[in-house]
């Protein structure tokens, strides 16, 4: 379901479910922080099997689900599936995580003690 994930966003894809005869109109894909009991679904509309999620927490974990809907009527969601955003400095792909960080240089103020 993840394909990628910054610090704030994630990029999820799936794979259609059967449509018994009937063309898919739209998909709702659903979200919210892993651990909170008070917090509503997050619910999102769309046409495509593909959708970016923006403004998300950093080194957040979040449980997802999708949901289809065609003539026939609405689907059940799909089993939660969590999915978590990347700390700065990181990025995240389907098949790994990869740290980045800024070239390191010596400080002209640090320098090693002369030996004695």
């Amino acid at each position: 379901m993840v394909e990628s994930a910054n610090c704030s966003s994630v990029q999820l894809a799936w794979t259609p479910p059967l449509d018994n005869g009937s063309p898919i109109t739209l998909y709702t894909l659903r979200y919210r922080a892993v651990g909170s009991t008070n917090e509503e679904w997050v619910e999102l509309n769309t046409t495509a099997t593909r959708l970016a999620v923006g403004g998300l927490r950093p080194g957040g974990v979040y449980h997802v689900g999708v949901a289809a809907l065609n003539g026939v009527g609405g689907g059940a969601f799909s089993d939660s599936t969590p999915v978590a955003t990347s700390l700065p400095g990181m990025y995240v792909t389907v098949d790994s995580i990869d740290i980045w960080t800024p070239e390191m240089r010596p400080s002209p103020a640090l320098r090693p003690l002369p030996k004695e």
